[in-house]
């Protein structure tokens, strides 16, 4: 009896069992964050990563022969010169530049500070509430600002390089010689509280969802035409949607309840596959879509959702990180079935999809009270894994 129940729990959980170290320390680096690190990301060619800190300061990490070097980068305050009215200049200190700083050029001290970023085509897009700026990390400097009009609605952006245009919401806002021109949508389109917005992988449309007004919608590419609109609740229904992810032809939507649910992208009101991992609120941390694996937390339980021959599958993962411990972060690593897994206790398990089993647990090398979350990406060009440590260090492991 016993024997079978050991089976059982290894046939649908995992298991911690550490193997060889699949990653070996090999440098840190200190920041002058001055507070916790919010966001670590990593361009395509895996040569590049940016820091984001919660005080408004920004590090770029560069991969070369003698290591990860750490450069200091101004990205707040980015407004060019020639669109700020010179009476406003005139009144603006000059911007401090410490030894260790590479400002952006063409900047002024103007409140607007970065909010989103967005790597594509191994540059940085950085979108705040007035601008788009995109910043080349080879020339480290801004090489294009576009001058964004808030109109007060939903936040969330994204660039479309096929057709060199940034959404904004639900609208289309393309460049003129002389400014920006917004294409608006009739405000009955409008999301109440928007909890999502990507883009199709052909880039010929986009799909953007509301929490409250618990819908999807699908707009058309470059026009930001209304395709389609499904009602996956109705308001003031526990149907919230909380987050979704697109794969391929189809999409997956998180709600309210714990519901995780595979709907079509041609017709989403049918559907095909459904998973309640738990009560509450589901998010996605990560998609590797190449290989069908979509990872996610709810409440206090995470795991990953993954395409078999039989259909898709859920698999919680236990990896015994700390009770009432959440997955903050993952990354894809040099082998496709391992994946990093960044924890609020500041612990990294590295998770092999394959065998469902632990290869390797990092610990925080701090015993501090409130432990730092560890934020985690891999700078593939060289093998190397970045992870979150005390506030304002980054830890430096080489694939073994």
């Amino acid at each position: 009896m016993t024997f079978r129940l050991v089976i059982f729990l290894l046939a649908n959980t995992l298991s911690l069992t550490v193997q060889s170290k699949a990653f070996v320390k090999t440098d840190s680096l200190t920041l002058n964050i001055q507070g916790q690190i919010s966001e670590l990301t990593t361009s395509g060619n895996g040569h590049f990563s940016l820091v984001k800190g919660d005080s408004f300061k920004y590090w770029l990490l560069t991969d070369n022969e003698a290591g990860v070097k750490a450069e200091s980068i101004v990205l707040k305050n980015i407004v060019p010169k020639n669109i700020v009215p010179k009476n406003i200049l005139d009144r603006l200190p000059a911007p401090a530049v410490d030894t260790d700083s590479t400002l952006m050029e063409n900047t002024a001290l103007v409140k607007d500070w970065i909010s989103q970023t967005q790597w594509s085509k191994n540059r940085l897009i950085l979108f705040s509430e007035n601008n788009t700026c995109f910043y080349d990390p080879l020339e480290k400097k801004v090489y294009k600002v576009l001058p964004v009009a808030d109109e007060g609605h939903d936040d969330l952006k994204r660039w479309s390089d096929k057709y060199q245009l940034l959404i904004h919401g639900t609208h289309i806002v393309k460049e003129k010689k002389n400014g920006v021109a917004n294409n608006t949508h009739q405000k009955d389109t409008y999301h109440a509280s928007q909890t999502g917005l990507k883009i199709t992988s052909d880039e010929n449309s986009y799909i953007t969802s509301g929490f409250r007004s618990e819908d999807i919608i699908r707009w058309s590419l470059p026009e930001g035409t209304l395709k389609k609109r499904w009602d996956i609740g109705h308001w003031y229904s526990s149907r919230k949607i909380t987050d979704f992810s697109l794969q391929k032809q189809q999409i997956f939507v998180a709600s309210k309840g714990g519901r995780i649910e595979l709907r079509s992208l041609l017709d989403a009101e049918e559907v095909l596959w459904d998973v309640r991992p738990c009560k509450g609120t589901p998010r996605f941390i990560f998609q590797q879509k190449s290989n069908n694996q979509l990872f996610y937390q709810c409440d206090f339980k995470y795991g990953v959702i993954y395409l078999t021959k039989a259909g898709w599958k859920n698999r919680e993962i236990k990896a015994e990180t700390g009770k009432n411990d959440s997955l903050v972060s993952v990354s894809a690593t040099h082998k496709t079935n391992l994946f990093a897994l960044g924890f609020n206790s500041g612990k990294v398990v590295i998770f092999n999809v394959d065998t469902q089993m632990v290869e390797q647990v990092i610990s925080p090398e701090s015993k501090l009270p409130y432990p730092t979350p560890a934020y985690v990406t891999f700078m593939k060009a060289s093998k190397k894994l970045l992870v979150t440590s005390q506030k304002d260090t980054i830890n430096v492991y080489s694939a073994n």
